[in-house]
């Protein structure tokens, strides 16, 4: 692994047996394929290692792409979410090679066993984006209006924590979004999508396919978060639908399922398919 800064995480995952060198030219192989999630990192990992085909996956939908993205060397190109392919057609002219979502590892949590409740009176706040306070007290005045007892996790009200799922899993109604929805539901909580920005509503099963190929995100957001647009979404819980969509996230985006869908990615990009 190639990072800019080597810091905790980094720390981490070599504590987890793989190298992360700050230089290209230190890694102890050579590498068959390079998957590039940021555009700067494309041009020095394909000097290092000319021979090896590069994969660019743009987990930033907001941010300015390059012309890093056009170098001969990087043959496919994928986004974490439509509008992060997007992003990607505009610096480069032409279609993408679809989306890589996020994916979830099912083995760091034990999913919610109990079925969720006809009411949620548990609610927990994921406040981890800027403003993220403003939108927790929304919240807390509605879970005053519906009884319900509400938490928060975040560094927005300095609670930090290592595993959301595992907390999700105790939790009737979840609000969220982009990656901590998506592990909130699969962990068996109901999830309303939102944060400061706006909301898209309540994570149903008719809609969880949509939504994770938007990245549980700023893309489906259609209504601001007001009091009224949060508390619409609140009386829309459906218990059973919840936990269709949880279903399918755990089915369809596992950890296990996406690294298969990588490898078979990287197989083709070595046959030069």
């Amino acid at each position: 692994m190639i990072t800019l800064h080597a810091g905790a995480i980094a720390e981490e995952i070599r504590n987890a047996g793989v190298p992360v060198e700050t230089e290209a030219n230190r890694l102890p192989f050579a590498p068959d394929v390079i998957h590039a999630n940021h555009e700067t990192m494309i041009a020095p990992a394909s000097s290092a290692f000319p021979k090896a085909p590069v994969l660019f996956q743009n987990h930033a939908p907001g941010d300015v792409i390059g012309a890093g993205v056009n170098n001969p060397a990087c043959v496919r190109h994928f986004g974490i979410s439509q509008l992060a392919c997007d992003a990607i057609s505009r610096a480069t002219g032409r279609s993408t090679d679809g989306i890589i979502g996020n994916f979830v590892d099912l083995s760091l949590f034990n999913p919610r066993q109990s079925p969720l409740p006809d009411k949620p009176s548990r609610w927990l706040v994921i406040a981890e984006k800027k403003h993220g306070l403003r939108h927790f007290a929304k919240i807390c005045v509605l879970g005053v209006f519906h009884r319900a007892v509400v938490t928060a996790v975040g560094p927005r009200v300095f609670r930090l924590v290592e595993n959301v799922p595992a907390i999700a899993a105790n939790q009737d109604l979840v609000f969220a979004s982009a990656r901590c929805a998506l592990e909130a539901s699969a962990a068996g909580a109901g999830v309303i999508i939102t944060d400061y920005r706006g909301t898209a509503g309540f994570l149903r099963g008719n809609n969880v396919e949509e939504a994770w190929q938007k990245n549980l995100g700023y893309a489906l957001f259609d209504k601001p978060s007001t009091l009224a647009a949060l508390n619409a979404s609140i009386n829309d819980w459906d218990p059973r639908s919840a936990e269709t969509a949880s279903k399918w996230l755990r089915n369809n985006a596992s950890l296990e399922t996406g690294l298969s869908y990588l490898e078979t990615i990287y197989k083709s990009m070595i046959l030069g398919k």
